[in-house]
């Protein structure tokens, strides 16, 4: 509810909008459309899919280095 429901309080133009307030916008008062709001949430999260996928043998030797008694 932070990133949904204060963004939405403060801003008044759809350009300075949160991602989480523009796919609960895509919401009608009587219907949803969750085709297109799933899709608006897989593109949302698939930059940091991406990142993870070329970065996680870092993040794995850090979760092992973090997880070992010296």
């Amino acid at each position: 509810w932070k990133a949904f429901l204060w963004p939405l309080i403060v801003t008044r133009s759809i350009e300075m909008r949160t991602v989480e307030v523009g796919i609960a916008l895509l919401q009608n008062q009587y219907s949803s459309d969750f085709p297109l709001q799933m899709t608006a949430a897989t593109l949302v999260a698939l930059p940091i899919i991406v990142l993870f996928f070329f970065t996680q043998e870092y993040f794995m030797e850090g979760i092992n280095l973090s997880g070992t008694n010296k």
